[in-house]
């Protein structure tokens, strides 16, 4: 173990620099007061560096045009980053869509889904995903034809 940072004061905070990004790292506290140095908290977990500032990117080639027939699951399964964390917004023909019994919406914390379970005429059109943050706005389309 090496010490990679200390934080005076009460507050129970404090910043590791100079970490390499995309690499693992588990830390260890030290409480230290006029008695001295107490013992070794547990292990963190293992937790990877990540910039803390990137503009919004969408992963296009996840973002395919698809011919579908009615009855038939639509599902856009897409890679995305951001820091802060981005505001993830799906839209169809413009309209934006929202979870409910017939479209499932999940945005996690390095991807975004849209899944439709069993289509229906009315789900084919353009489908727009935008991803934005404070340092931008990424977007991608898609054509869903849907058949009969």
């Amino acid at each position: 173990w090496e010490k990679a940072a200390e934080c005076p004061g009460p507050q129970p905070k404090g910043s590791v620099r100079s970490l390499t990004e995309g690499e693992e790292y588990v830390f260890r506290i030290i409480a230290v007061n006029e008695a001295g140095a107490g013992e070794p908290s547990d292990p963190s977990d293992p937790i990877t560096a990540e910039a803390r500032y990137v503009k919004p990117e969408i992963d296009t080639s996840a973002m395919q045009d698809m011919v579908v027939c009615a009855g038939n699951r639509i599902n856009y399964t897409v890679p995305i980053k951001g820091a802060p964390k981005p505001k993830v917004t799906w839209k169809i023909k413009n309209k934006v869509v929202y979870s409910d019994e017939h479209y499932d919406v999940m945005v996690q914390r390095r991807q975004t889904v849209i899944d439709i379970a069993f289509s229906k005429r009315y789900d084919a059109g353009v489908y727009t995903l935008e991803v934005s943050n404070e340092l931008g706005t990424a977007t991608a389309r898609a054509n869903v034809t849907v058949l009969d």
